[in-house]
């Protein structure tokens, strides 16, 4: 008896000894220093499965942390709103549609990260406010050449992976399918598959089908060139209207309502416009309609930080436009010509507030005209015959299913001809049954990314973002939810993106030790129950890299 009492407490003394010699581990913590409740802000299940499963994961893993994380599924408009209008959230998780300006660098490293876009109405999400970084991301935008550029691209990419102001976590694999046999030379555009306006403005009809059906889960939010923001409302409005140039299947910026450009120096650009161009009520298209375009973008949420570099247009002659800047753009073309949107002024002249236009009719002068719309059945647009690009179809029928089981069923039956909504593994396996079908399977330029909210504590401490970075599952996420069709990430872009992505950066990887190490580095501690606290005054290490400077803004960041 007394050898088993001798041994019960060697054994006791033994663990207490264990315990006490864990850095970072305290019995008695005030609770001043507890980091409150964490809340990952993203869609319901009925919105999508996918990412609703992945936000249960990763604030399961975050809770083996010692973090009071949880898990807050909001409706989609109620989510946008919150994450980048008022910014009450924690972290974020977003799928950054695989839009074709978005291969130009400037969009994810420079537009959603600087300082100047972080405020209230910015797109710069996290609220990151480094100095150094602002002044990378400008230096990437002078550049003298191209393999300058890409050597400080590459080294943002280096920055970001380091300092993870944002979580880049998975490119996946993007599922559509169209119908082959009732039409031919269909044009892919990378990343997205056979959803962009180069797929159904090319598909060449083999028969009597002659109108391009294309099957989505929702309708259309907004018909405004203006207030438009949404992937799916901008791919529709590039059917409608013009710009001077567009990003072609290869990537890289194509002479549209532009026949030619000269750059006169680093920060004036003079741009010839195509002849003989009409709106589709009839009126031309002049100079002063485009220069307007420029000028009334502004009112735009979505293109004012695209256009914050852009000092003046002026007409200088019968068929000129001069474009002055700020200072040099490497990407203008990309994120100014490509996306600026050519509309009468005779119509918009007379709109004092685009938020309460409906612009139900579209006039603008591109390659498709409105015909009708049943709001949340279908939209049709009709082919310009009289276009300088005229489409190959006679039309196209947007058609609103409301699920993707609904889409798939309709592509089936061949109700239509493609689909918008991205189609998942076992939908995937029912449609490659059919002859008729094409399955398309481009790996995403877009992402899976985590916005940590870095206005607010912990988030604006590089070791706390650095170890819930590493706390994400993504194996796990890749095989139990993606079935395999996906990669990790490292860089911010994507290998998709084969010129500007950096290829000497891994994959970020998952691992509890490394998370917990980060912590312990920052001086961060653990109670007897697991809890995470922030350091004590005397042995604070962290390391905070973003101050917010947007004092006009209330003090509630990132509170419900």
């Amino acid at each position: 008896m007394k050898t088993l009492f001798r041994t019960v407490l060697l054994l006791v003394a033994v663990s207490v000894l264990i315990f006490a010699a864990l850095p970072g581990i305290a019995k008695d913590l005030p609770k001043e220093r507890l980091i409150g409740p964490i809340g990952l802000l993203g869609t319901t299940a009925d919105y999508s499965a996918q990412r609703y499963n992945m936000q249960r994961m990763i604030v399961t893993s975050w809770k083996k942390l010692g973090l009071n994380a949880y898990n807050d599924p909001t409706k989609y408009e109620a989510m946008i709103k919150r994450a980048f209008r008022s910014k009450q959230y924690d972290t974020y998780i977003i799928n950054w549609s695989p839009k074709l300006v978005r291969l130009e660098p400037n969009v994810f490293l420079r537009t959603m990260l600087t300082s100047e876009n972080a405020g209230w109405a910015g797109i710069n999400v996290s609220g990151y406010q480094n100095l150094a970084y602002d002044k990378l991301a400008d230096a990437q935008m002078v550049a003298p050449n191209v393999k300058d550029r890409k050597d400080i691209v590459d080294f943002i990419q280096e920055f970001l992976y380091e300092r993870q102001p944002h979580h880049a976590f998975i490119h996946h694999k993007i599922f559509r399918a169209y119908n082959q046999k009732n039409f031919k030379d269909v044009k892919l555009a990378p990343g997205t598959g056979p959803w962009s306006f180069w797929t159904d403005w090319s598909a060449t009809p083999t028969g009597k089908q002659r109108i391009f059906r294309v099957g989505g889960a929702s309708d259309f939010k907004t018909l405004s060139p203006i207030m438009a923001q949404l992937i799916t409302d901008q791919w529709l409005l590039q059917h409608t209207y013009d710009t001077l140039m567009r990003i072609d299947i290869d990537a890289k910026p194509k002479l549209w309502a532009a026949t030619r450009y000269k750059w006169l120096d680093e920060k004036t650009i003079d741009v010839t416009i195509r002849k003989g161009m009409k709106f589709h009520d009839g009126q031309p298209v002049t100079l002063e309609d485009i220069k307007f375009s420029f000028e009334y973008g502004r009112k735009s949420g979505y293109l004012l930080s695209f256009l914050e570099n852009l000092d003046s247009v002026k007409i200088v002659g019968d068929d000129t436009l001069r474009f002055k800047l700020k200072g040099p753009d490497a990407g203008f073309m990309f994120t100014v010509l490509s996306q600026v949107y050519i509309l009468p002024k005779h119509i918009w002249s007379k709109v004092e507030n685009p938020a309460t236009f409906a612009n139900e009719k579209m006039i603008g002068s591109g390659p498709f005209k409105f015909n009708y719309r049943r709001r949340d059945e279908e939209l049709s647009l009709k082919a310009n015959k009289e276009h300088f690009a005229a489409p190959k179809n006679d039309g196209f029928l947007y058609v609103v299913y409301g699920n993707v089981e609904a889409i798939v069923g309709a592509l089936e039956q061949g109700q239509i001809d493609a689909t918008a909504a991205l189609l998942e593994p076992p939908q995937v396996a029912r449609l490659e049954k059919s002859p008729d079908l094409k399955i398309v399977a481009p790996l995403s330029f877009g992402m899976y990314l985590l916005e940590y909210n870095t206005r607010i504590e912990p988030f604006n401490d590089v070791h706390f973002r650095r170890a819930i970075s590493y706390a994400v599952p993504v194996p796990q996420m890749i095989n139990q939810i993606m079935d395999g069709h996906a990669v990790p990430a490292g860089a911010m872009i994507s290998p998709e993106n084969k010129f500007w992505h950096n290829s000497q950066l891994p994959p970020w990887p998952y691992d509890m030790e490394k998370a917990k190490e980060e912590l312990r580095k920052a001086g961060y501690e653990w109670d007897d129950k697991g809890r995470l606290y922030y350091p004590a005054p005397e042995n604070d290490r962290r390391w905070i890299d973003t101050v917010d400077r947007y004092e006009k803004h209330p003090k509630t960041w990132g509170k419900k």
